[in-house]
């Protein structure tokens, strides 16, 4: 009797143990789909979607990519044309030019046509390349090719005015050197493209001095039947500062040679159709028997000028023997460029000194007619 209730009692108690014991892996870890019944009992339901407004988005869809696909076909089907802005170096002498490629400004030290060497700034002139090209599908009809570049604010907060050039394009005197064109107005056809030449020099100093201490260039372009003006990228825009005088290494000072030989080609191209003529040997002339002396009046720059246009070595090298009127704008050009850069222009660069019987003497009845530079 003893020994049942004993039983009993250990019975009782390995129950109560057992009950009391910690759960099992198995129940402390439910398993993944158990996990997965219990959240999509819990979570709540998604209403269904009718098959009709699948429909409407997937036609609203369509209705937008067809408008997009309407608006990119009309602005293909328009004028389209690219424009764009390099540096050439011609020479007055040969009338050959050096055109580089890269759009940039002023003329890379590694260019590969820098490697041959430059030749003298007394024989070239720096001028601006300008290339239009249609890029579009349909003919087109371009005008007023020139520059655009920004000035000053109106007012504080207000927008910078922008300002438009249209340069009178320059044609190199070859008769087998079609590449420039002449005019201000051009038809071109699809893939059709045309290329002027013009002098970019005369726009940037008029806009100086800027208060940003540069002027930002640009070519620009107007298309007949669209208001807006089409320009070169601005990543290759040219940043001239207001010191700089020459495009070669951005150089602030220039040699008188470089100032005569661009000023007389300037004038000369602009007023006859002949060849230009030799003009970097009259130039080293006259630099020659100026000597880095520039007379202070008039009368004195006058004479200095024509006693090398009148001789007779230098004459045949400049074709003006018979039009006294171009002999003359040559003249007046030379004495008003001379002395509106002296400050810029290096004296003491003299490529070819004039003998010492050949140099500009002082007048007698002055002798401070002459001011050493």
């Amino acid at each position: 009797m003893e020994r049942t209730c004993l039983n009993a009692i250990a019975q009782l108690f390995t129950r109560s143990d057992s009950s009391a014991s910690p759960l099992t892996r198995t129940q402390r870890r439910p398993t993944w789909p158990s996990t997965l019944q219990s959240m999509s009992a819990t979570a709540p339901s998604v209403p269904n979607v009718a098959p009709a407004d699948v429909a409407a988005w997937i036609a609203l869809a369509l209705s937008v990519l067809g408008l997009l696909v309407t608006v990119l076909l009309r602005y293909l089907d328009g004028p389209r044309a690219r424009v764009r802005l390099r540096a050439v170096l011609l020479n007055v002498g040969l009338g050959g030019t050096v055109t580089y490629n890269t759009g940039t400004w002023p003329i890379p030290g590694s260019h590969p046509a820098r490697e041959q060497g430059l030749p003298d700034r007394g024989d070239v002139i720096e001028l601006a390349e300008i290339v239009v090209e249609n890029i579009g599908r349909h003919p087109m009809t371009v005008y007023d090719v020139g520059f655009t570049w920004r000035g000053k604010r109106r007012t504080r907060w207000g927008r910078r005015l922008r300002h438009y050039s249209v340069p009178t394009p320059i044609t190199p005197q070859r008769e087998d050197d079609m590449k420039y064109a002449k005019g201000d107005r051009f038809r071109l056809e699809p893939a059709d493209m045309v290329t002027l030449l013009v002098d970019y020099w005369s726009v940037v100093r008029s806009s100086r001095p800027n208060r940003s201490g540069h002027v930002k260039l640009r070519a620009s372009v107007l298309i007949a039947g669209r208001r807006r003006t089409k320009r070169s990228r601005l990543k290759l825009a040219w940043v001239i500062p207001d010191a700089a005088q020459t495009a070669v290494d951005g150089l602030e000072t220039v040699p008188l040679r470089s100032v005569i030989a661009a000023t007389t080609a300037r004038v000369i191209l602009y007023a006859t159709d002949e060849r230009l003529g030799n003009i970097g040997y009259f130039a080293r002339d006259l630099e020659g028997r100026i000597a880095g002396a520039w007379p202070a009046d008039w009368a004195g720059r006058r004479a200095a000028i024509e006693a090398v246009m009148d001789d007779e070595d230098t004459m045949h090298f400049v074709p003006y023997q018979d039009a006294r009127m171009l002999k003359t704008s040559v003249l007046i050009a030379l004495i008003s460029d001379i002395e509106a850069r002296k400050a810029d222009i290096d004296w003491s660069d003299i490529l070819t000194p004039a003998p010492a019987q050949d140099a500009v003497q002082t007048r007698d009845d002055d002798p401070a007619s002459e001011v050493p530079i």
